[in-house]
């Protein structure tokens, strides 16, 4: 910013206005000759004799008291050019304060603008593509229109070169009636076509104007899922899926009769080989509570709400090593 001013100017400053304060400072001057004294008078009575007395104090002279109004002033100065030299410090921080906090601020509207302008970039590339599309297929509508047009032409011609060939030779070509006939229903279906041509172009416009609506909503919609797609994840986590249990138990380790509660499943009722905890503390076999949540996302013991995801389920560790430990020791 242009009025901060740095620190070794202000320095400057004060240095140039103490100097200046003790170049004003007028110098003393000498004390003028102390007149001759005049020769007194014959006393007219005797002279009584003096009391004694204190020696008199000698008063300041005007030298010394200048010097101490100049020291006086002096100070004052002094204590004014501080006190404001703190006062132009204090101002010069805030206004550095100020200069970064705009600096901040400008570098991330900078940001922004950078952002909005690849964003906005993408959106022009994918118009001017579906416009480059568009207008091809207008040029081959018009490429056919321009045929059309030559064939009309052509027809025109030829059919009035018949009507004069038959007008001439009436009499002597009795078969050029049935050729200006042709010739006319050739005409007509032209006709037919062409009309037909401009209402396929009018209806490839009126699809080409839908489509641009149904594009924007379908990318309004894909945003919005994408959207709540990321919620969904960030709130349930990844989905859980079904698989082959990392250790599999032995028939006979399966039916044992001795097996503890804890290490059963509540939905199987058999020993869990790939145990899965709630927020809740129950644990389940994998498959089988994603295959229960499948058909109905509530708890099988609470009957509160829950997902096949990882923010509702995770891998009970320490319930498979315990289950392992007690089939070795048992």
């Amino acid at each position: 910013m242009s009025n901060i001013l740095p620190e070794y100017t202000i320095a400057n400053m004060i240095t140039i206005l103490f100097q200046n304060t003790i170049e004003k400072v007028p110098e003393p001057t000498e004390p003028s000759e102390p007149a001759e004294p005049s020769e007194p008078a014959e006393p007219s009575e005797p002279a009584k004799p003096a009391e004694p007395s204190e020696p008199p104090l000698t008063p300041p002279t005007n030298r010394e008291r200048e010097l101490v109004r100049e020291n006086k002033h002096l100070k004052e100065q002094v204590e004014n050019i501080t006190q404001r030299y703190v006062e132009v410090k204090l101002e010069l921080n805030n206004m550095t304060v100020r200069y970064w906090e705009e600096k901040d601020q400008d570098i991330i509207q900078y940001m922004t603008a950078e952002t909005e302008r690849d964003r906005c970039a993408e959106e022009r590339d994918k118009f001017a593509r579906e416009r480059d599309q568009i207008a091809e297929e207008r040029d081959k509508l018009r490429e056919e229109l321009e045929t059309l047009k030559v064939d009309l032409k052509i027809y025109r011609t030829g059919f009035q070169t018949k009507e004069k060939e038959t007008a001439q030779y009436f009499q002597r070509m009795r078969g050029a009636q049935e050729d200006r006939d042709i010739y006319r229903k050739n005409y007509e279906n032209i006709c037919k076509k062409y009309e037909e041509m401009t209402k396929k172009r009018d209806q490839c416009i009126h699809a080409n104007q839908d489509l641009q609506s149904q594009r924007d909503q379908f990318r309004r919609l894909s945003h919005e899922t994408a959207r709540e797609l990321d919620d969904a994840k960030r709130h349930c986590g990844e989905e859980l899926f079904e698989r082959e249990p990392p250790i599999t138990y032995t028939q006979e380790q399966i039916q044992r009769d001795d097996i503890p509660g804890i290490f059963l499943c509540p939905i199987t009722h058999c020993i869990i080989q790939d145990p899965l905890v709630d927020r809740e503390g129950n644990s389940y076999e994998r498959n089988a509570i994603i295959k229960s949540l499948q058909r109905d996302l509530r708890s099988p013991i609470t009957r509160t709400t829950l997902y096949p995801a990882t923010g509702y389920l995770s891998p009970n560790r320490i319930l498979e090593d315990a289950i392992q430990k007690w089939l070795e020791e048992h």
